[in-house]
């Protein structure tokens, strides 16, 4: 039962005293994950360092124990967040070891660019799907029952990209995009117990473009194009969206939830206004823009509701349409509707 005045903030001198808590952060032996991890070890936590490779993963564990003001041992564990035998052995690993889980930060990503042409997009669609999207949904999903034990929080990081399109990033935008809304409904779904927030980091100092699949003069000559749209004039650090994350996670953020937190400089706003100029030379060139005699249209869907109406309106626009549905006799009354709405009276196209 909520109460609307029961329960009052309060003054916290200390909400970046994260001492007690254990802070899981994937994606941990490098990047971003690394300046997350290192922040909360010296913060207090007892934190749980992963990723794939087994030497990077000791080397920043060696490194937050020094940082820690207790030198606490991190909990080191080599896993590959696209496989779910890792995913259940992360977090049962952490439950044995530290018996909770107060602060769970999906961290680990991959940035691919391919154009929606390359041969190759589809499999690099479904290997971005399966790191940026599937692995943070289905470790969320496995660490719900302890962090709602604690009140805990979950921090995903996502990218300004999910936020503003980029050419050649389509793949990993709708990766992205997708963790953006996964947020927004675990939010509404988990709160009060979990609150559930994202990071928006944009180009940050790590080796995450130099991965994408783009050479070394490509990535610099991207890096100086996109410092001149920064504000704050430089290039994002792993520490600057850790102390993002310290503060989502810390008691001062005890009442944001479904939130995007945007760290990229200023970046983000720039770029919007560039796209809103763009779009009103858009409109002012615009001239016949509903003439589509000539065009071949294909739509799905097109024997009954949404699917029908667009159907109908492109072919009395006088396109040529292709009307495709699961049940002929509904095919074939919309072909036959569509038809005396066109101007031409064109024959239609439909599945025989």
């Amino acid at each position: 039962m909520y109460c609307l005045f029961c329960s009052k903030p309060k003054i916290e001198k200390n909400a970046r005293d994260f001492t007690g808590k254990v802070v899981l952060v994937t994606g941990s032996s490098s990047g971003i994950g690394e300046g997350i991890v290192k922040l909360f070890s010296a913060l207090g936590a007892n934190v749980v360092v992963t990723g794939r490779k087994a030497d990077r993963v000791n080397r920043v564990a060696q490194e937050a124990q020094q940082l820690s003001p207790k030198k606490l041992k991190p909990l080191a564990i080599v896993a590959d967040v696209t496989k779910n035998g890792d995913l259940n052995n992360l977090l049962n690993q952490t439950i044995k070891t530290f018996g909770k889980l107060d602060v769970l930060v999906n961290s680990a990503g991959l940035g691919i660019f391919s154009p929606v042409k390359d041969p190759n997009f589809m499999k690099v669609f479904d290997t971005l799907i399966k790191v940026n999207l599937r692995a943070y949904l289905k470790l969320t999903h496995l660490a719900v029952p302890y962090l709602e034990a604690t009140n805990g929080t979950i921090i995903s990081i996502s990218a300004v990209m999910g936020m503003v399109p980029m050419k050649y990033s389509t793949a990993y935008a709708i990766s992205k995009a997708g963790g953006d809304i996964m947020t927004r409904t675990l939010a509404l779904e988990l709160g009060p117990r979990i609150r559930v927030n994202a990071i928006n980091p944009g180009v940050t100092a790590t080796n995450f473009d130099q991965n994408s699949g783009l050479d070394e003069k490509t990535v610099d000559m991207f890096r100086q194009q996109i410092l001149k749209r920064i504000p704050m004039g430089r290039i994002g650090q792993p520490l600057d969206v850790a102390n993002a994350a310290a503060f989502l996670a810390s008691k001062d953020a005890q009442y944001i939830t479904g939130a995007n937190l945007v760290v990229d400089g200023g970046m983000f706003w720039l770029t919007k206004i560039l796209f809103i100029k763009t779009d009103r030379n858009v409109f002012m060139n615009a001239r016949n823009g509903r003439d589509f005699t000539g065009k071949v249209v294909l739509v799905t869907g097109s024997s009954s509701g949404i699917g029908e109406g667009i159907v109908k309106l492109f072919s009395a626009l006088g396109a040529n349409v292709v009307i495709t549905g699961r049940k002929a006799d509904r095919v074939n009354r919309v072909a036959q509707e569509a038809q005396q709405l066109s101007p031409k009276k064109l024959q239609l196209l439909w599945p025989m």
